[in-house]
């Protein structure tokens, strides 16, 4: 399934089966509720945004599939994102692609980012990005 344009999310959403769920470029996903990005098979699904995911003032998104990103995610100063699941642009401590607007919190589920090879931007005081397990700062490692 691909989204081409605006589009908002209000509930959780299931991604199941192996399907892959694709934000194309010059779209957006507006990210209006507290939801999840999940699976309920053991097979699970994929989100692949190439536009803009943009979470709105106060949200949290916990995103359960696996994530690759190669368009923009902005986390506002009192929203919190959560990779939950497999996170493509992480690989071998090395952040890649993509652009990451963080003025909010952002949990990874594993590994630490050493070398930022993307465009990482922390805006503001209450910016971080934190390991979900240990809740550890996962830039410094």
């Amino acid at each position: 399934m691909e989204w081409v344009g605006p589009s908002r999310i209000l509930s959780d959403l299931a991604i199941n089966k192996g399907a892959s769920l694709t934000n194309r470029a010059g779209g957006t996903v507006i990210v209006e509720n507290n939801i999840a990005l999940r699976s309920d098979q053991p097979l699970g699904g994929r989100f692949h945004n190439q536009g803009t995911l943009d979470l709105l003032d106060g949200v949290q998104l916990s995103v359960q599939v696996e994530l690759e990103n190669d368009g923009t995610l902005t986390v506002p100063a009192d929203s919190r994102l959560e990779l939950a699941g497999p996170f493509s642009n992480l690989a071998d401590d090395t952040l890649t692609g993509g652009t990451y607007h963080i003025a909010g919190e952002v949990f990874l589920a594993e590994g630490d980012i050493v070398t930022n090879a993307a465009t990482l931007i922390l805006d503001g005081p209450a910016a971080q990005v934190r390991n979900l397990q240990s809740d550890r700062d996962a830039i410094s490692g």
